[in-house]
């Protein structure tokens, strides 16, 4: 089992969705399948519920996604998101993921600036020429793009 959220961090009100990747390494179909998920907070309190999956099949030998999501408001915090698998009230798997919920209000947006900076010797000879064009070969020599 596996859990993924749709963004890294979520503000405090909004819609949370979950997918739950359930594989089953039987030779056999996995029939009546529940799956929970639950949200906790630091304390390991339950801070939410989203709705269960119910009586789902898993074929053999493969992998299948299930989408969960819930409207939610939450503090802004750390949580972890918890999902249980269960056939006849037997637990067949568990994944869990962090949830983390961040208030943007009276915060300046996050500018990124990603700077490639070389240095590459000059090269010159003793009459002052160019000698070789090292500095094409030193920083795009090692990189192909389509196939040349």
């Amino acid at each position: 089992m596996s859990l993924t959220t749709d963004r890294f961090a979520y503000p405090l009100t909004g819609q949370l969705v979950v997918t739950v990747s359930v594989t089953n390494l039987e030779a056999q179909s996995l029939e009546g399948l529940t799956i929970n998920t639950t949200v906790y907070d630091s304390t390991n309190k339950v801070a939410m519920t989203l709705p269960d999956i119910v009586d789902v099949e898993v074929g053999a030998l493969s992998t299948t996604n299930f989408n969960v999501s819930a409207t939610y408001s939450l503090a802004d915090a750390n949580y972890v998101i918890v999902s249980d698998a269960t056939v006849g009230g037997t637990q067949v798997g568990s994944a869990n993921v962090p949830l983390v919920v961040l208030s943007t209000e009276g915060r300046a947006p996050l500018t990124l600036a990603m700077v490639f900076h070389m240095h590459q010797p000059i090269y010159l000879n003793l009459k002052g020429q160019f000698e070789q064009p090292w500095v094409q070969i030193h920083s795009g020599g090692d990189f192909e793009y389509n196939g040349t």
